[in-house]
Order: C-alpha cells, then sequence, then structure tokens
C-alpha cells in the first residue's frame, strides 16, 4: 500500500535482484518504497517507508502444494453444491 515515486521504485513495484541467480539455496534481496496515502486511516500521511529483505530461495514441497489445492477444489465443489441445494429449494 503506498503512493509516490522515490528511492528508484515505481508505484507499487517492488525490485527483486537475485544475488547470483534464482536458483533454490541462492539468496535473492526483495526493495519497495512508497509513501502512505494523504488520509489514510493511520493517520501518518505522505510519510515515506521502505519495506527490504533478503532471504534464501527455497523449495515449495510438492506434498503441501497438491494438498492446497485439492482443499480449494473441494471447497469450490462445496459451494456449487450448496448454491444447487438453494436454488432448487427456492419457490
Amino acid at each position: 500500500m503506498g503512493i509516490g515515486v522515490w528511492n528508484r521504485n515505481v508505484d507499487g513495484v517492488a525490485d527483486v535482484i537475485c544475488v547470483i541467480d534464482c536458483l533454490v539455496g541462492n539468496t535473492y534481496e526483495l526493495s519497495f518504497s512508497a509513501s502512505v496515502p494523504l488520509g489514510s486511516p493511520s493517520g501518518i500521511g505522505s510519510e515515506r517507508y521502505i519495506l527490504y529483505l533478503t532471504e534464501e530461495i527455497s523449495k515449495v514441497p510438492l506434498s503441501s502444494v497438491i494438498w492446497l489445492f485439492n482443499a480449494g477444489l473441494v471447497g469450490l465443489f462445496g459451494m456449487t453444491q450448496r448454491r444447487k441445494m438453494f436454488e432448487n429449494n427456492r419457490y
């Protein structure tokens, strides 16, 4: 959340730089800078801020990805079944 271009960043876009290359086990750096919008509920409108992270690239276990994807599909299926049930019970 932020507006204003300063410190090399375009509105809403962060810089991600891989130190060597973007492979598992290597390090990346993420930097983002913006200004808090005027009139924001925080009461600190127009204040500048910087987010800077350095982290190592790691693999996402495939079993976790599959489990989360399947859970989403089951939820969508359940919602469609519930919708059909409510539509059939309307007079």
